[in-house]
Parts: structure tokens; sequence; C-alpha cells
């Protein structure tokens, strides 16, 4: 008897003992196996990290590296020149709106700025802006002035979003330049379609008129008239 109660207890040893190897960051060992902190699950493209967020696999945000220590960007020779911080939405944004909606087109918008700011730029999260510092790099702030549905027919709506991009220097908290974009999406039904235009529509107008260069953002109006964005 009492051998087997030795057994019982060496099997709840074994069974409470942490993973080996120790689980990468991004994940938790959970009844001996290595879980992802992100849930759900990040999409492809995309990782987990340390404080389970799901970010862009190429974010050059803080990691653990094998001592479990927080390794900074800078440190492992990974930081970019610009970075662009994805917008917060949701205190800008009336309507029904889950988290994760705001959060994809927030990531949107983001991503839009980013392709028109070189090759040497990466979208983060605003949790991850103190990469900026340690990097000594520019940041790009991306800030909803106004968003509001204007009714249309058959009870749609279309959506007009206004956002001001500003273009930071390092260390500085004043912007060097700023542009102020407009659109207003088609017309459709609901909270989330309206909206969804709109932020369709912004992301091609960014695409297509905003410029960086000679250290300030702009927009090139040549492309297309101002009120063709604007039905």
């Amino acid at each position: 008897m009492r051998l087997i109660m030795i057994l019982v207890l060496m099997v709840g040893v074994l069974n409470a003992e942490e993973c080996f190897p120790r689980c990468r960051g991004g994940y938790i060992c959970h009844d001996g196996e290595c879980v992802s902190l992100c849930n759900p699950p990040c999409s492809q493209g995309e990782r987990c990290t340390g404080d389970g967020e799901c970010v862009p696999v190429d974010s050059p945000v803080s990691v653990l590296n094998s001592e479990n220590e927080i390794v900074l960007p800078v440190e492992r020779g990974m930081c970019r020149g610009v970075y662009v911080i994805r917008p917060v939405m949701e205190t800008r944004i009336p309507g029904d709106f889950s988290g994760d909606d705001l959060l994809n087109l927030g990531s949107q918008l983001a991503d839009a700025v980013a392709s028109v700011m070189g090759d040497n730029v990466a979208v983060i999260f605003p949790s991850d802006r103190g990469v900026v510092d340690s990097c000594k790099a520019r940041h790009v702030g991306i800030r909803i002035v106004s968003y509001h549905k204007s009714p249309g027919g058959m009870g749609r709506y279309s959506g007009r979003l206004v956002l001001l991009v500003a273009l930071y220097g390092v260390g500085s908290r004043v912007p060097m330049s700023e542009v102020e974009v407009a659109v207003e999406g088609y017309m459709k039904w609901g909270d989330f379609r309206p909206l969804q235009k709109a932020v369709e529509k912004m992301c091609k107008r960014i695409r297509t008129e905003l410029e960086y260069k000679d250290d300030k953002i702009q927009l090139n109006l040549s492309n297309k008239p101002w009120d063709e964005w604007v039905e």
C-alpha cells in the first residue's frame, strides 16, 4: 500500500511540473503542454506576444530570450526608421461594434499609412510605443477626428470618416507635419457596413494620395479631385 501511495505522489509531482523545454514567448504551460496566450488564436501573418496580443510577424516588439529576460528590438538589431501606431477607434466610433471589428479596421488604416512610408517601417500597437524611444525612431500617429452616418434611401446610411495623420520626429511630441483626410463611404445598411466602406475608401485614398517625402507627410491632390472621395 505504501508503495502505491509513493507512486501516486510521484505521478502527481510529474503532472505538476512545468513544460520542458520551457515554452517560448507568447505561450504558457498548461497541463504539460505549451498553449498560446492569445485566445482566439492569431490569424495568418500574425504572432502572439508575451502580453497575449496578436501582432504582425515582423512587428519589432519586445520579446523574451531563453532566460525569460525582455530583449528590446534595439538590442536585436531590428529597429525601424519609422513606426506607425494603430489608431484606437473605440472612443470615436458610435454604434454597435465588437472589439475585433474595430481592431481589424484600425489595423487596415495603419497598414495603409505604412504602405506609403517606405521600406524601413513597421506597424505597432499603442502599448508597444516604447519601442519608438528605444530605437530613436520617428513615428506616425493616426487619430479619428470624427465619424458619423448620414441617412440615405431605403434605410441605408453612408459613413463619413475624417482622419488626422501626423508625423513625429525622434523624441518629439510635436508633429513635424500632419494632414487631415476625409472620405464618405457608400450607402449600406446597419452600423458596421457604412463604417467598413468608409474605412475601405479611406485606405484607398491614403494609398493614392498620401506621400512621405522631404521629411514630411502630405497629400498629393493632383491624382484625383477631393470631392470624388466624398459622395
